[in-house]
């Protein structure tokens, strides 16, 4: 993990996406770690989720243009599935994985309205659908993936893979959401 590297490019991404009105919100242990406030462990790749009106096979052509201009030698791999285009990128001391996800409606105002592949319009239930919320990291505000979602797959990929490093996530999320609540989900999974 490069932190410097991994921040720098975050900001321009952040850039980026203000450029294209995108909304960008920070996800995964990057984004955990925007909850609060302070860096918690090492990463080893950036997540982030990428909300605009722009079609999927339009961002499949200009996220990677941006990314090339970043990582000229960056190898780009891209995935598309109902409800996103994932762009996996991977460079040399470097990985990210950017989810791209065409929005109905300006994504500033909006993301619970979604086009899924077929070009049909799905609504999040905004119940469970929540948004993000405002994070800090080394002093750059991003907006990050709300810690419920975060807890949900944390839990459940602490309940498939027995990873160790989710652990540190785990004991995170009890300080940002109810400890009470974490524990519940975590007995729900493991019985």
């Amino acid at each position: 993990m490069n932190l410097n590297n991994d921040i720098n490019f975050l900001l321009r991404l952040k850039k980026f996406c203000q450029r294209q009105e995108f909304r960008l919100v920070i996800s995964g242990g990057y984004g955990l770690d925007a909850n609060l406030g302070s860096i918690s462990r090492p990463h080893h790749d950036i997540d982030a989720i990428i909300y605009g009106q722009l079609s999927r096979k339009r961002a499949g052509l200009l996220l990677p243009k941006f990314i090339n201009q970043l990582f000229p030698h960056s190898t780009i791999a891209i995935h598309e599935n109902d409800f996103m285009l994932a762009i996996d990128i991977n460079s040399p001391g470097f990985g990210a994985n950017l989810y791209f996800v065409e929005t109905a409606h300006d994504p500033q105002q909006d993301i619970n309205t979604l086009i899924l592949k077929n070009g049909k319009q799905h609504k999040n239930n905004k119940q469970l659908f929540l948004p993000p919320v405002t994070g800090n990291l080394l002093g750059h505000k991003f907006e990050a993936q709300n810690p419920n979602f975060h807890l949900a797959d944390i839990l459940s990929k602490q309940s498939i893979n027995k990873q160790a490093k989710h652990d540190i996530d785990i004991t995170n999320l009890r300080k940002i959401t109810s400890p009470k609540l974490v524990n519940k989900l975590l007995l729900l999974l493991t019985t």
